[in-house]
């Protein structure tokens, strides 16, 4: 283990630099270690700031040792890893995204933050946190991605570098660094995620949410989990947006609003069975003596909008028990995962898929999905294999062409 810098001690849980008897007398200072804007440093950045600090007492000592301290020169604060990511986490660019993304930002920096360098090489720092932001390469980061790629799972791993990605052009902004080393990794792209919510497992779970009781309050149902997954499947809206509409958007019977991640607009009107749903929601919590809701879609023990990880939790209760009572429903077949697998969120293209089958233009689908056409086509690729009523009718419309214009072969 490498010893400490003299002088250098932990006082109070803040790192400090404290100089002898002899350096007092000399008019030498202690020094609390802290950056250019006033925040402590963390241990590795301290560390360093003590050794800047004990090579000032050097060069001085080695000029004139016998006369008073001289005036200090400016301290050069480390541009760390860890600076960036807290100078990001405060910054309006960070601050104007949604909440789910910086809360996913956050989280994937954290673990890169503070995963370990290299435990056999005394001279580099800790943690990634205390590396400066000048030493990352790409060959850093191709290798740091190969580690978490075995480690936490290719999605994971691709996650945290984008998360990196993003800092780092903060970064840049600042002039910090002139490129950003995370760009163009070569880094190969997570295999698409083909699962369809098939008829069958809609109506098993929503009659699951409907009818059963929470682990955790048995005097509670879950009728509201029931009720995001109608109003998803007919929108086409995510789960962060099914979560916060309010109950005045569906007056007029349509769905208007802006999306929360893209800012789209959306303004459609609701099909018979979400039209139904809504009505038997207004009618449950009318029963209950609850008349102006603050949401649509409400979390049944607090009688208000849910969270997005009480809901996330609610609905893999949900699914637990719909696998229980629907077990021959827990078959994968091809492209559509068993009931057991399916995920909210395969709720929004399986909309784009169903509206596909209706016969809808890409347009007419962006339209209420709030989709790019570029995504919708991407969504369409994978998901029309599903189903062979669209390749039997293609198949019928080119034979009677091919009929009506006397083609043989």
């Amino acid at each position: 283990m490498k010893r400490l810098p003299p002088y250098f001690c932990w006082r109070d849980g803040r790192p400090r630099w404290v100089p002898g008897p002899k350096l007092r007398k000399l008019k030498w200072k202690g020094r609390d270690l802290k950056d250019a804007q006033g925040n402590w440093l963390n241990y590795g950045d301290a560390i360093n700031a003590a050794i800047a600090i004990n090579k000032e007492v050097e060069d001085w000592r080695a000029r004139d040792g016998s006369g008073t301290r001289p005036r200090q020169a400016p301290r050069k604060v480390p541009r760390s890893c860890r600076l960036l990511a807290d100078l990001w986490y405060k910054s309006p660019e960070f601050r104007r995204l949604g909440e789910r993304t910086r809360s996913d930002y956050t989280n994937k920096l954290e673990l890169f933050l503070a995963s370990p360098c290299d435990p056999e090489d005394d001279d580099n720092p800790a943690t990634m946190a205390d590396v400066p932001v000048r030493a990352l390469g790409r060959a850093n980061l191709k290798g740091y991605w190969r580690q978490q790629y075995d480690e936490r799972g290719h999605a994971m791993a691709n996650g945290i570098i984008a998360a990196v990605r993003a800092m780092l052009t903060f970064g840049t902004d600042l002039e910090w660094i002139e490129l950003n080393p995370a760009f163009k990794l070569k880094l190969p792209v997570v295999d698409a995620r083909v699962a369809f919510w098939s008829p069958a497992k809609v109506e098993a779970f929503i009659k699951t949410a409907d009818t059963m009781r929470r682990l955790t309050d048995p005097g509670l149902g879950l009728q509201s989990v029931g009720d995001a997954v109608v109003i998803a499947l007919h929108s086409g809206q995510r789960q962060g947006d099914v979560l916060e509409m309010p109950p005045r958007i569906f007056e007029q019977q349509r769905l208007a609003l802006s999306q929360f991640k893209t800012h789209a607009l959306v303004d459609a009107p609701m099909t018979p069975q979400l039209q139904a749903r809504v009505a038997l929601i207004k009618e449950r919590w009318k029963g209950k003596g609850i008349v102006a809701l603050e949401a649509l879609v409400i979390d049944e023990r607090t009688g208000k909008r849910w969270t997005a990880d009480a809901f996330r939790k609610a609905f893999r209760e949900v699914r637990s028990e719909a696998a229980q009572r629907y077990p021959e429903l827990c078959e994968t077949e091809r492209f559509q995962p068993g009931i057991d697998l399916l995920r909210f969120q395969d709720l929004r293209d399986t909309a784009v898929t169903r509206l596909a089958m209706a016969g809808c233009t890409l347009p007419e689908i962006a339209a209420i999905s709030g989709h790019t056409p570029d995504h919708i086509t991407s969504v369409i690729k994978h998901y029309l294999a599903l189903n062979n009523e669209l390749a039997d009718a293609a198949i019928a419309k080119l034979t009677a062409w091919m009929a009506r214009e006397g083609i043989a072969l």
